[in-house]
């Protein structure tokens, strides 16, 4: 298991906001990972009496709008949601919601739901690529990184471990 957190910078807060964060972000797709990151979330939002919010997101082609997503797509999303419900219920998370959201980019809609919920931290798992042999981060990652307002915790499983 590897954790590490990411923060992109900004203008300092102040210590009480930095020390105490008020609500959590979760991207799940019920990966094993994901069940996992989502647990962590719970016992991290009852610690610090956040509020945790899921997001499943339901990935469309560009070629459909995203108001006119199928609603096959979007019962797999409330299906993931679902799921993420049951977990935080196990877990005995007291502050805690889900979202549906279609998207075109899973990494832009992260951010974008950041930036709306006002969140203080992403925590979500880590998923790689090869490319030429080297393991990369994919592009949601990448993307959450390098644009969200906000700490990121990233959590990931070494390949051996898999």
């Amino acid at each position: 298991m590897v954790f590490r957190i990411f923060r992109r910078g900004k203008s300092e807060p102040t210590e009480q906001s930095e020390v105490l964060p008020a609500h959590l972000l979760v991207p799940f797709s019920n990966t094993p990972e994901d069940r996992e990151v989502l647990q962590f979330a719970c016992e991290f939002a009852n610690a610090f009496q956040a509020k945790l919010t899921t997001l499943c997101l339901v990935e469309v082609p560009r070629s459909i709008s995203l108001q006119d997503c199928p609603k096959t797509r979007l019962e797999e999303g409330e299906q993931l949601a679902h799921i993420a419900h049951e977990i935080a219920q196990q877990m005995g998370c007291l502050r805690f919601e889900t979202m549906v959201r279609p998207a075109y980019h899973c990494g832009h809609a992260i951010v974008e739901t950041v930036q709306s919920l006002q969140a203080d931290m992403v925590l979500m798992a880590v998923r790689y690529r090869r490319r030429l042999g080297l393991q990369t981060l994919d592009d949601t990652v990448e993307t959450v990184l390098r644009r969200a307002p906000c700490y990121v915790w990233l959590y990931g499983v070494p390949e051996q471990e898999k």
